[in-house]
Parts: C-alpha cells; sequence; structure tokens
C-alpha cells in the first residue's frame, strides 16, 4: 500500500467534518454518561423485560443539573422523545392489584397520595424481593426540599416562604399519622408492616410522589373513594427528565399505545440534555416542592412583605383603604406584591398609590386601582421614593441571611437562592427610574 496521500482528492473529514466532531467533543465535556452504571443497567433490563422499547435518551450527571436524560439523537418539534408501558407505571390500580390490595379497598378514606406512599415503603423494605427494586433502588434516599432543612437553614428562608415549608412540615406529618391507623390492618398481611411506616419513611415516599409523579387522566383511576383527585403516577426512566421553563412538551397516556408519552416541541442535538416542564414555577415554589432551584428563571420573582409597606405609610384612613384593597382584589392580592428581572409589579404599585394618596374618596382609589388615573409627577416621585426604601429595607435584610448562613448540606443551595433574590431586588430597585406618570 502506498504511504502517499494523494492531496489532489479531497478528503472526506474536511473542515465541515472537523467542526462537527469539534463542537460533538464540546458537548460531550459538559456530561458524564452514566448508562453503564450497574443500577442503570438493571433498571433498563428489567424495564425492558417489561415492555420498555429502547429509547433514544442516555442517562448522564450533567454540570448544571445533575443527573438527567441525554439525547441520543436530534430530535426536532413533534417527536415522541419517551414512551413508558402502563405495566410500569405506579398507580393506586398498580397497588390494588398486589397483597396489599384488599387491606387498602376497606380503607376508603386513604389519598392517593397516602396508598402510594404506603405502597413505596413496603416495596422499599422488600429490597431485591420487590418486582419494583430496579427503579426503588436508585431513587433518592433523602431530597433538598425545605422540609429537610435544619432549623438553622429554616431561618434563612423569605417569612412567607418558611411559613410555606411549615405548612408543607404539617401537611406530611398530618398526612403520616391518618396513615398510622391504617397501619395496624397491614400488620394483618405482616406483623413487621406496621414498624415500617415510621414518619422518616413516610416523608421519603411523600416526597417520592411530589417530586417525581407524573399526571395521570383521573378518569381511568380504579380508585374512587377518597376525595382528593387520583391523578398521580410514578413513571420510572422518564422522572430522570429534568426542568426547564424553555421546554414545551405535549405528555399524557395514550390508550392507543396503552403507554404514557412525551412528545417535544423543541428541538435538541444529539448530546444535548432533554428537558420537560413542570409549570410556570419560580424558585421559591421549585425550593419548596421539588428541592432545587434554576439560575435566571424567568418566571422567579421576590415577594414585598406588606409589613413593610405599612410600616412607611402614615395616612388616615390605613385601615379603610386596607379593607378595601383586600376587598377589590382577589384573595391572593397579597401574593402579587413582588418585584422580578423586569421590575415591581402593577399590584405593589397600586396598593403603594391607594395607600399613600391624599385623597380620601373611594371612587378615586377605584378608578386608580382600575388604571384610569395616571399619577401627578409628585405622586410619581414619592411612589418611587416609598419603593425604593422598600427594596432597600428587603436588600440589607437578605444580605444579613447570605451573612449568617452555615456550612451545612443545603449550604450551596440556599446561598444560591438568597443571592439570585438579591440581584432580582437590586435590578427592580435600579429599575425604579423607569417608572412613569401612566403606570
Amino acid at each position: 500500500m502506498n504511504r502517499f496521500i494523494d492531496r489532489s482528492k479531497k478528503s472526506r473529514y474536511g473542515r465541515t467534518s472537523r467542526k462537527r466532531r469539534q463542537k460533538s467533543c464540546t458537548r460531550k465535556c459538559l456530561f458524564e454518561n452514566i448508562g453503564e452504571n450497574a443500577e442503570m443497567i438493571s433498571l433498563l433490563q428489567w424495564m425492558k423485560c417489561h415492555g420498555f422499547e429502547k429509547q433514544h435518551l442516555k442517562p448522564a450527571i450533567f454540570k448544571e443539573t445533575g443527573r438527567g436524560l441525554m439525547a441520543n439523537k436530534s430530535f426536532k418539534p413533534g417527536d415522541t422523545i419517551i414512551s413508558i408501558p402502563a405495566d410500569l407505571l405506579i398507580t393506586t390500580s398498580t397497588v390494588l392489584r398486589t397483597s396489599i390490595g384488599p387491606v387498602i379497598q376497606q380503607n376508603p378514606d386513604l389519598t392517593p397520595r397516602q396508598i402510594l406512599c404506603v405502597f413505596l415503603i413496603l416495596e422499599k423494605h422488600k429490597a431485591s424481593a420487590s418486582s419494583w427494586c430496579p427503579y426503588i433502588s436508585q431513587l433518592p434516599d433523602t431530597y433538598t426540599t425545605p422540609s429537610y432543612f435544619t432549623d438553622d437553614e429554616l431561618k434563612s428562608l423569605p417569612k412567607h416562604l418558611l411559613q410555606m415549608a411549615i405548612f408543607q412540615v404539617e401537611t406530611v406529618k398530618d398526612e403520616f399519622q391518618k396513615v398510622q391507623s391504617f397501619s395496624q390492618a397491614l400488620g394483618k398481611l405482616d406483623p413487621c408492616y406496621p414498624g415500617l411506616l415510621t414518619y422518616e419513611a413516610f416523608k421519603w415516599a411523600w416526597f417520592v410522589v411530589n417530586t417525581r409523579s407524573v399526571y395521570m387522566d383521573p378518569s381511568v383511576s380504579q380508585w374512587k373513594s377518597s376525595c382528593e383527585i387520583d391523578s398521580y403516577a410514578l413513571a420510572p426512566f422518564l422522572d430522570l427528565l429534568n426542568h426547564s421553563a424553555k421546554a414545551n412538551v405535549t405528555a399524557g397516556f395514550k390508550k392507543k399505545s396503552n403507554c404514557y408519552e412525551i412528545v417535544t416541541h423543541n428541538t435538541y442535538a444529539k448530546y444535548d440534555q432533554v428537558f420537560i416542564c413542570y409549570g410556570p414555577h419560580g424558585n421559591e415554589n421549585l425550593l419548596l416542592e421539588y428541592g432545587f432551584i434554576v439560575p435566571a428563571n424567568p418566571n422567579t420573582s421576590v415577594n414585598i412583605p406588606f409589613d413593610l409597606i405599612k410600616d412607611l405609610v402614615n395616612r388616615e384612613q390605613l385601615d379603610a383603604r386596607i379593607q378595601f384593597l383586600k376587598e377589590n382584589f382577589e384573595v391572593s392580592w397579597l401574593s402579587k406584591l413582588t418585584c422580578g428581572a423586569d421590575g415591581v409589579s402593577w399590584p405593589f404599585i397600586v396598593t403603594l398609590r391607594v395607600l399613600c394618596t391624599h385623597s380620601a374618596d373611594r371612587s378615586y382609589w377605584q378608578r386608580i386601582t382600575l388604571g384610569l388615573e395616571s399619577m401627578t409627577t409628585d405622586e410619581l416621585n414619592s411612589i418611587k421614593h416609598m419603593a425604593d426604601c422598600i427594596l432597600q429595607s428587603i436588600l440589607i435584610e437578605i444580605t444579613k441571611k447570605i451573612g449568617n448562613l452555615c456550612s451545612g448540606e443545603h449550604f450551596t443551595l440556599l446561598d444560591d437562592f438568597l443571592k439570585e433574590q438579591l440581584h432580582i431586588v437590586a435590578t427592580s430597585k435600579n429599575l425604579l427610574d423607569q417608572l412613569a406618570v401612566s403606570f
């Protein structure tokens, strides 16, 4: 064979091909393939035995999001990115077909979530003896939601988010207490079952369902007894898909294929991470419900405590004005006193105007809420000054919280969360100068 290359012929590995390979290598540096992980191999082999066909997604660990799913080929809008057979979904119907099904049927007050929690706890205890072991064994042992925070970590949350976190903890405890009475009935099946239903085990199972379940059409449910809508389904492998506000998908159970399917309306190149969207959630809700935040989340806003507003207002009929706002705004009015990347919210400005105006005429207040009264220059300057003082107070409070953070398991998560809040408030404060009299 001639050792020399004929330079007159174009190489099939030209400039375009080299650029494509360089781009591919760059993408590959952004993740670590975990498809060869023993747990993942076991999971996929088990799923294959239950009708799961080869998918064009691979599990990987990504720098920004951690564990997720990577495209093993390019996807275009309209492509089905994943399809999970009904036999691999964990629903109340799944549980009712097991040995604990008859006992559950005798306890109609159980909610769908409680049923799934009990099932997960018992199946986890069975370990390799459980037919669901390949799936349950690769679930996280703990979660990063505020319910797992220490008392000091909880104190670093904004007041209203802390209140929601406490409510969530109480909700889990309340559901656990209700399941306790049911655990005695399970003892008839196996004497060790009641001892397995500890609070920590139940909390783990509750967050497995809360953070990983997909929406299932309630009409296909066989559980009609409780007052809670039965719309939960756990879908192995599919639950590795991470959230992105930019993701646009259509998801649901298809009777024709007897599978839960997700169709993407986005474009993905090979080696890209593939996303779904959990909904238009800001970082406070993502942290509370799922235990993570998204950098530069377009849906994130910072709550402005009403107490800060009220403390700065010195007007007659203050109580009457507050009552007027409650009557003329919906119940969630206080939750809409916010600031975001595009500045302070309209309800916040309206609230300041109603509380601060010299007029005691309720019809004038009404015209403000309807956007029919433009601000005078003096009123605008007064509103800007008050808003600036309020945002400055929030900046000081967040800065203190960041400085008081203690090193711990959730330090980085909380530090990132608070620093983003700090950035949003600072941005809104800088945008105050753009407020116009017609706001």
